[in-house]
């Protein structure tokens, strides 16, 4: 147990320790229902601070409709650094928020040279995410689960190399 939470601890995105220490629990990681939820509002809640998002805005859907960014729109960030960083924790969040995976797809591919309408996409997936943190997932006890799928394609939809996108959900 005492190894798997260590593994945990150096692994967790936000929490800081040097070499050595120990942490004391004050609760339960497991066990509770809304501990996951509780973990992932919180950290969801720090991307957005990250940015320092200061105005009111507040998005519907993570990325507009028929949107086709390409890479010599807008101007090149001066540092992406931040915008990097960005994109990773949201890769990170669409493991419970599949509803961001298609829009965190969409502005991943420009992570080595994001230009200005990318960052504005990423605002609006954050401002998206402020809007619906407290918005998850339920699987009732009660509930079939029955397996369905889902798949989708589009032919030579990439409008920088008309390359196709397929994918599907199970």
């Amino acid at each position: 147990m005492a190894l798997s939470l260590r593994r945990f601890i150096s692994s967790s995105p936000g929490l800081h320790h040097s070499s050595g220490q120990v942490c004391r629990l004050r609760r339960a990681l497991y066990g509770l229902k809304q501990s996951p939820r509780a973990w992932l509002i919180k950290y969801a809640n720090e991307v957005i601070h990250r940015v320092r998002l200061t105005d009111t805005k507040l998005s519907d859907t993570p990325i507009e409709l028929n949107v086709k960014l390409n890479t010599t729109d807008g101007v090149p960030l001066d540092d992406p650094t931040l915008y990097r960083e960005l994109v990773g924790c949201l890769v990170y969040l669409t493991v419970t928020r599949p509803d961001l995976a298609y829009a965190v797809h969409v502005i991943s591919q420009f992570v080595s040279a994001p230009r200005s309408t990318h960052w504005a996409a990423l605002l609006r997936i954050l401002r998206y995410l402020r809007s619906t943190i407290f918005q998850g997932l339920l699987f009732s006890s009660t509930s079939s689960l029955d397996l369905v799928a889902y798949a989708d394609a589009d032919w030579a939809g990439d409008v920088n190399d008309r390359k196709s996108t397929s994918g599907f959900y199970e």
